[in-house]
Protein backbone atom coordinates (compact mmCIF):
# COMPACT_ATOMS: atom_id res chain seq x y z
CA UNK A 1 0.00 0.00 0.00
CA UNK A 2 1.53 3.36 -0.97
CA UNK A 3 2.22 5.89 1.75
CA UNK A 4 0.32 9.16 1.53
CA UNK A 5 1.69 12.65 1.99
CA UNK A 6 -0.04 14.75 4.63
CA UNK A 7 -2.51 17.10 2.97
CA UNK A 8 -3.68 20.44 4.35
CA UNK A 9 -7.33 20.14 3.29
CA UNK A 10 -9.51 17.48 4.84
CA UNK A 11 -13.11 16.93 5.86
CA UNK A 12 -12.21 15.53 9.27
CA UNK A 13 -9.38 14.07 11.31
CA UNK A 14 -9.67 10.60 12.84
CA UNK A 15 -7.10 10.31 15.63
CA UNK A 16 -7.25 6.91 17.29
CA UNK A 17 -5.36 5.00 19.92
CA UNK A 18 -4.25 1.53 18.79
CA UNK A 19 -4.25 -1.18 21.49
CA UNK A 20 -7.69 -1.70 22.99
CA UNK A 21 -9.29 0.94 20.76
CA UNK A 22 -8.67 0.34 17.06
CA UNK A 23 -7.23 -3.13 17.65
CA UNK A 24 -9.00 -5.95 19.44
CA UNK A 25 -11.40 -7.49 16.91
CA UNK A 26 -10.10 -8.38 13.46
CA UNK A 27 -13.48 -8.42 11.73
CA UNK A 28 -14.60 -5.02 13.01
CA UNK A 29 -11.17 -3.61 12.14
CA UNK A 30 -11.53 -4.94 8.60
CA UNK A 31 -15.00 -3.38 8.32
CA UNK A 32 -13.77 0.01 9.55
CA UNK A 33 -10.73 -0.06 7.26
CA UNK A 34 -12.93 -0.70 4.23
CA UNK A 35 -15.16 2.26 5.08
CA UNK A 36 -12.21 4.59 5.71
CA UNK A 37 -10.60 3.51 2.43
CA UNK A 38 -13.72 4.60 0.52
CA UNK A 39 -13.57 8.07 2.11
CA UNK A 40 -9.80 8.37 2.42
CA UNK A 41 -9.53 11.60 0.44
CA UNK A 42 -11.71 13.27 3.10
CA UNK A 43 -9.94 11.87 6.16
CA UNK A 44 -6.65 12.72 7.82
CA UNK A 45 -5.83 9.47 9.63
CA UNK A 46 -3.72 9.69 12.79
CA UNK A 47 -2.59 6.81 14.98
CA UNK A 48 -1.71 7.99 18.48
CA UNK A 49 -0.24 5.40 20.79
CA UNK A 50 1.77 4.68 23.91
CA UNK A 51 3.98 2.34 21.90
CA UNK A 52 7.39 3.34 20.63
CA UNK A 53 7.49 4.20 16.93
CA UNK A 54 9.18 0.92 15.96
CA UNK A 55 6.66 -1.11 17.97
CA UNK A 56 3.74 0.83 16.50
CA UNK A 57 5.04 0.36 12.97
CA UNK A 58 5.40 -3.38 13.53
CA UNK A 59 1.76 -3.38 14.67
CA UNK A 60 0.67 -1.49 11.55
CA UNK A 61 2.24 -4.26 9.48
CA UNK A 62 1.22 -7.28 11.56
CA UNK A 63 -2.42 -6.15 11.93
CA UNK A 64 -2.65 -4.93 8.31
CA UNK A 65 -3.63 -1.44 9.42
CA UNK A 66 -4.10 1.37 6.94
CA UNK A 67 -0.99 3.51 6.55
CA UNK A 68 -1.64 6.67 8.57
CA UNK A 69 -0.97 10.25 7.54
CA UNK A 70 0.58 10.90 10.95
CA UNK A 71 1.83 8.49 13.61
CA UNK A 72 2.15 9.95 17.11
CA UNK A 73 4.06 7.58 19.36
CA UNK A 74 5.40 7.32 22.92
CA UNK A 75 2.31 8.82 24.60
CA UNK A 76 2.45 11.91 22.41
CA UNK A 77 6.15 12.74 22.71
CA UNK A 78 7.04 11.93 19.09
CA UNK A 79 5.19 13.05 15.94
CA UNK A 80 5.99 11.30 12.65
CA UNK A 81 4.61 12.66 9.36
CA UNK A 82 4.01 10.68 6.17
CA UNK A 83 5.46 9.78 3.77
CA UNK A 84 8.85 9.24 5.44
CA UNK A 85 7.69 9.28 9.08
CA UNK A 86 10.68 11.26 10.30
CA UNK A 87 10.28 12.73 13.79
CA UNK A 88 9.01 16.31 13.82
CA UNK A 89 11.81 18.51 15.15
CA UNK A 90 9.54 21.45 15.95
CA UNK A 91 7.53 19.41 18.44
CA UNK A 92 10.67 18.08 20.12
CA UNK A 93 12.06 21.60 20.52
CA UNK A 94 8.75 22.69 22.05
CA UNK A 95 8.62 19.95 24.70
CA UNK A 96 12.33 19.43 25.29
CA UNK A 97 13.56 22.74 26.69
CA UNK A 98 13.06 21.82 30.37
CA UNK A 99 13.37 18.04 30.07
CA UNK A 100 16.26 16.72 32.17
CA UNK A 101 15.73 12.99 31.85
CA UNK A 102 18.76 11.82 33.84
CA UNK A 103 17.91 14.02 36.83
CA UNK A 104 14.26 12.98 36.77
CA UNK A 105 15.17 9.29 36.51
CA UNK A 106 17.43 9.64 39.56
CA UNK A 107 14.71 11.32 41.61
CA UNK A 108 12.17 8.64 40.72
CA UNK A 109 14.60 5.82 41.54
CA UNK A 110 14.01 6.55 45.23
CA UNK A 111 10.33 5.65 45.02
CA UNK A 112 9.71 2.12 46.25
CA UNK A 113 7.86 -0.36 43.99
CA UNK A 114 8.27 1.81 40.88
CA UNK A 115 9.86 -0.42 38.23
CA UNK A 116 11.40 1.03 35.03
CA UNK A 117 10.26 -0.47 31.74
CA UNK A 118 13.04 -1.60 29.36
CA UNK A 119 12.44 1.10 26.74
CA UNK A 120 14.45 4.28 26.30
CA UNK A 121 12.68 7.00 24.28
CA UNK A 122 14.19 10.47 24.34
CA UNK A 123 11.24 12.24 25.97
CA UNK A 124 9.61 9.61 28.14
CA UNK A 125 10.23 7.55 31.25
CA UNK A 126 7.98 4.49 31.57
CA UNK A 127 7.29 2.53 34.72
CA UNK A 128 5.33 -0.45 36.01
CA UNK A 129 3.96 -1.04 39.46
CA UNK A 130 1.79 -3.69 41.04
CA UNK A 131 -1.91 -2.84 41.09
CA UNK A 132 -1.91 -2.97 44.90
CA UNK A 133 0.86 -0.34 45.04
CA UNK A 134 -0.44 1.86 42.22
CA UNK A 135 -2.29 4.54 44.20
CA UNK A 136 0.48 4.94 46.78
CA UNK A 137 3.24 5.11 44.18
CA UNK A 138 1.29 7.61 42.09
CA UNK A 139 0.69 9.77 45.15
CA UNK A 140 4.42 9.80 45.92
CA UNK A 141 5.26 10.90 42.37
CA UNK A 142 2.75 13.75 42.52
CA UNK A 143 4.15 14.77 45.91
CA UNK A 144 7.70 14.77 44.53
CA UNK A 145 6.62 16.85 41.54
CA UNK A 146 4.85 19.36 43.76
CA UNK A 147 7.57 19.72 46.39
CA UNK A 148 10.47 20.00 43.93
CA UNK A 149 8.45 21.79 41.22
CA UNK A 150 9.60 19.30 38.58
CA UNK A 151 8.36 20.28 35.08
CA UNK A 152 6.79 16.95 34.11
CA UNK A 153 3.48 15.40 33.11
CA UNK A 154 2.40 12.27 34.99
CA UNK A 155 0.29 9.88 32.90
CA UNK A 156 -1.20 6.89 34.76
CA UNK A 157 -2.97 4.14 32.84
CA UNK A 158 -4.64 0.75 33.33
CA UNK A 159 -4.02 0.69 37.07
CA UNK A 160 -0.36 -0.33 36.81
CA UNK A 161 1.38 1.82 34.16
CA UNK A 162 2.89 5.26 34.77
CA UNK A 163 4.57 7.42 32.14
CA UNK A 164 6.57 10.54 32.94
CA UNK A 165 6.71 13.08 30.11
CA UNK A 166 8.07 16.60 29.62
CA UNK A 167 5.79 19.37 30.83
CA UNK A 168 3.30 20.19 28.07
CA UNK A 169 3.63 16.83 26.33
CA UNK A 170 1.03 14.09 25.89
CA UNK A 171 -1.41 12.81 23.33
CA UNK A 172 -3.73 15.82 23.57
CA UNK A 173 -0.99 18.46 23.32
CA UNK A 174 0.57 16.60 20.38
CA UNK A 175 -2.77 16.74 18.57
CA UNK A 176 -3.04 20.45 19.35
CA UNK A 177 0.38 20.93 17.77
CA UNK A 178 -0.79 19.11 14.63
CA UNK A 179 -4.02 21.12 14.63
CA UNK A 180 -2.12 24.40 14.84
CA UNK A 181 0.41 23.49 12.16
CA UNK A 182 -2.21 22.32 9.66
CA UNK A 183 -4.89 24.90 10.43
CA UNK A 184 -7.53 22.33 11.39
CA UNK A 185 -10.62 23.37 13.35
CA UNK A 186 -11.32 21.64 16.68
CA UNK A 187 -14.72 20.47 15.44
CA UNK A 188 -13.01 18.57 12.60
CA UNK A 189 -10.95 16.41 14.97
CA UNK A 190 -12.43 13.16 16.31
CA UNK A 191 -10.42 11.31 18.94
CA UNK A 192 -10.87 7.69 20.01
CA UNK A 193 -9.57 6.00 23.14
CA UNK A 194 -10.06 3.43 25.87
CA UNK A 195 -7.76 4.14 28.83
CA UNK A 196 -5.89 6.64 30.99
CA UNK A 197 -3.11 7.70 28.64
CA UNK A 198 -5.82 8.81 26.17
CA UNK A 199 -7.35 11.24 28.68
CA UNK A 200 -5.56 14.37 27.45
CA UNK A 201 -7.07 13.91 23.97
CA UNK A 202 -10.55 14.43 25.43
CA UNK A 203 -10.02 17.71 27.30
CA UNK A 204 -9.01 20.06 24.48
CA UNK A 205 -12.34 20.57 22.74
CA UNK A 206 -12.05 17.76 20.20
CA UNK A 207 -15.00 15.47 19.45
CA UNK A 208 -14.58 12.23 21.39
CA UNK A 209 -15.42 8.57 20.91
CA UNK A 210 -14.90 6.19 23.83
CA UNK A 211 -15.13 2.55 22.77
CA UNK A 212 -17.46 0.25 24.70
CA UNK A 213 -14.65 -1.87 26.14
CA UNK A 214 -12.93 1.17 27.72
CA UNK A 215 -11.80 0.95 31.34
CA UNK A 216 -14.54 1.89 33.80
CA UNK A 217 -12.19 4.29 35.64
CA UNK A 218 -11.47 6.05 32.35
CA UNK A 219 -15.18 6.46 31.63
CA UNK A 220 -15.70 7.94 35.09
CA UNK A 221 -12.83 10.38 34.51
CA UNK A 222 -14.54 11.64 31.38
CA UNK A 223 -18.05 11.75 32.79
CA UNK A 224 -17.92 15.44 33.71
CA UNK A 225 -17.00 16.49 30.15
CA UNK A 226 -19.19 14.06 28.26
CA UNK A 227 -21.02 16.83 26.35
CA UNK A 228 -18.50 16.46 23.51
CA UNK A 229 -17.89 12.74 23.98
CA UNK A 230 -19.83 9.80 22.60
CA UNK A 231 -19.68 6.59 24.65
CA UNK A 232 -20.07 3.69 22.23
CA UNK A 233 -21.73 0.44 23.19
CA UNK A 234 -19.73 -1.55 20.63
CA UNK A 235 -16.15 -2.58 21.33
CA UNK A 236 -12.85 -1.81 19.59
CA UNK A 237 -13.07 -0.73 15.92
CA UNK A 238 -16.83 -1.36 15.92
CA UNK A 239 -17.08 1.24 18.69
CA UNK A 240 -15.18 3.75 16.54
CA UNK A 241 -17.53 3.04 13.64
CA UNK A 242 -20.57 3.46 15.91
CA UNK A 243 -19.25 6.83 17.04
CA UNK A 244 -18.50 8.04 13.52
CA UNK A 245 -22.03 7.10 12.46
CA UNK A 246 -23.49 8.92 15.46
CA UNK A 247 -21.56 12.07 14.54
CA UNK A 248 -22.94 11.78 11.01
CA UNK A 249 -19.57 11.21 9.35
CA UNK A 250 -20.39 7.77 7.98
CA UNK A 251 -23.75 6.57 6.71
Amino acid sequence: MPRRCVEHSTKYVLATDLDGTLIGCKQSLKNLNQIIEKQRSNILLIYITGRTFSSAWQLVQSETLLIPDILISDVGTEIHLAPNFIRNAGWEIKIGSKWKIAEIRTLLSNIKNLKPQPIHPKFRLSYLTESADFAKVLSEIYKLKRELQIPIEIVPSLGHLIDILPEGAGKGPALQFVQSNFGIAEKQIFVCGDSGNDYSMFIHGFQGIVVGNACSDFKQQLDSIRTCIYFSKAHYAAGILEGLKTYGLIY
